[in-house]
């Protein structure tokens, strides 16, 4: 294991989105169908929350088939003959390549979910010893109209609350990222391997985070460009029609939709690729250039 060059790990996660659609072009469609359907229903029917909570519990099922069939693409080339580990015309299949998978996911959203817990209740202990010395503040975020409880939690944040959540929360939330970093190879390991090991993972990203942490945030500001353009045409074209509330939906779904056909190739592509290389496969170099 050595140091992963970060243009490397970004060029591949771009590269790999073309091979992600040629192979696994129909778990992607209904990706891509699942997100903007349920985008649509979040913006049209806000109020059907039970149906929000089911697509999100479905899409969970729908991601983490479609990060299976992208894993398939490169395992089964590492596991020749091993029908466990075969990519399906198309990529729609669930096997226990994609329980693996699921399962390392909702561990590691487990670990972190408990410990961003524990640094929320920490806080909120250090913050409500701090309120003691501002009475009206509380009173004014408690009881008060818009106006007067920005403007108390505006007095509040630029004292000695505003410094403890600074001094705390900061290296918290970047102590929660490293983390998330160090962990980010969990899910291919436990696909490949078929074993959690999250020590392992977390030896695996040694000499990668800078490439994990700089290749996710090109991956979120590039679909955050892609939003706000298809965004923009959609308002743009809508304003000749006069129907401009209509264009903000469909522009949001139109965005959505893009969104998720570029999301799970990039991270797949990313991850893998980094695993693959921290790995010591000798096949990685050949298998990326």
């Amino acid at each position: 294991m050595g140091k992963v060059q970060v243009g490397a790990a970004i060029g591949e996660s771009f590269r790999f989105v073309g091979e992600a659609w040629r192979r696994a072009w129909g778990i992607m469609l209904i990706l891509v169908w699942f997100s903007a359907a349920v985008q649509i229903v979040e913006l049209l029917r806000p109020s059907w929350v039970a149906v929000s909570i089911l697509g999100f519990i479905v899409s969970i099922f729908v991601t983490t088939a479609a990060t299976g069939a992208l894993y398939r693409l490169r395992f089964s080339g590492d596991h020749p003959g091993d029908d466990a580990f075969a990519a399906h015309p198309a990529g729609v299949q669930w096997g226990g390549l994609e329980w693996r998978i699921l399962g390392a996911n909702l561990l590691v959203g487990l670990i972190i979910g408990v410990l961003a817990f524990v640094v929320f209740i920490i806080w909120a202990f250090i913050l409500g010893a701090t309120l003691g010395n501002s009475p009206a503040d509380v009173q004014g975020i408690e009881n008060g109209s818009e106006a007067e409880k920005l403007a108390a939690l505006g007095r509040i944040m630029l004292g000695p609350a505003g410094a403890l959540t600074l001094i705390f929360i900061g290296p918290a939330m970047i102590g929660l990222i490293y983390l998330g970093l160090r962990l980010s190879v969990f899910a291919p390991l436990a696909a490949d391997t078929r074993s959690f090991d999250p020590v392992k993972a977390w030896a695996l990203t040694r000499g990668a985070v800078l490439a994990l942490l700089v290749g996710s945030i090109v991956i979120f500001l590039l679909e955050l460009i892609i939003g706000a353009v298809f965004g923009g045409v959609a308002g743009f074209v809508a304003g000749f029609s006069g129907q401009v509330g209509q264009g903000r939906v469909w522009g949001g779904v139109a965005g959505q939709a893009v969104g998720a056909a570029l999301n799970a190739p990039l991270i797949a592509g990313l991850v893998l690729y980094v695993y693959r290389t921290q790995r010591g496969d000798p096949a990685v170099a050949a298998t990326f250039s």
